[in-house]
């Protein structure tokens, strides 16, 4: 996701770069900026400055900095693991896109979301403003299979991401539950796209068998 303002927004993103890491980015976290808002975004995208070459972090960002670590950036609040020669980053989109984060999401995200966005157009496809209502979040959404039932919950309280989940209603944030539990991982045989999910949901005593487990 990128920061807005110094927040960018991002929005859902998917697609692959072959030289990459095979990560998905957040749910509902990377969105390129449209061109409008382009010039709100004054701080220069980040670039390369050290010698990681693989890292995670948190929940939603699990996917943002194990990209980014990839490629030898690695903010404090990502976990970089392994040392080495990182790869170099793909080239800054000729359009001088940048990305952004969602409305709602955590301003954190932004340069993470803007690292990655701003070089890797097809993780952050755009969408215009009006996808998504000024000052509201998703409400109400669903998904199919395993992530109907994570989906039709989590995006209640504003965490919608897309691709496993669809927003089907926006309005005013609803707090979430407050954190109980270990947040969760995907259960023995699921991939990664369920990380984000789980590890928001089980967190708040919500940790569906089948799809989700505690660790």
């Amino acid at each position: 996701m990128l920061e807005e303002g110094f927040r960018y927004y991002v929005a859902g993103g998917g697609g692959s770069i072959p030289s990459g890491p095979s990560t998905t980015l957040p749910p509902s976290s990377l969105s390129a900026a449209p061109s409008s808002s382009v010039s709100s975004i004054s701080s220069p995208v980040p670039t390369p400055n050290s010698n990681y070459v693989l890292g995670t972090g948190p929940g939603g960002y699990q996917g943002l900095c194990d990209f980014s670590c990839h490629f030898g950036w690695c903010p404090s609040l990502c976990t970089c693991t392994t040392t080495g020669t990182p790869a170099p980053p793909p080239a800054l989109l000729t359009s001088g896109q940048r990305g952004y984060a969602v409305p709602g999401e955590a301003t954190d995200f932004g340069p993470l979301c803007d690292f990655a966005c701003s070089r890797a157009g097809d993780y952050c496809p755009g969408l215009p403003y009006t996808t998504v209502p000024p000052a509201t979040v998703c409400v109400e959404g669903t998904g199919t299979g395993n992530y109907e039932s994570l989906c039709s919950y989590i995006c209640g309280f504003g965490y919608c991401p897309p691709g496993p989940c669809t927003c089907l209603a926006y309005g005013a944030q609803i707090p979430p539950p407050p954190v109980t539990h270990p947040a969760g991982v995907p259960a023995t045989g699921l991939d990664e796209s369920y990380s984000g999910l789980c590890s928001f949901v089980c967190a708040w005593n919500y940790c569906p068998s089948g799809a989700c487990m505690w660790p």
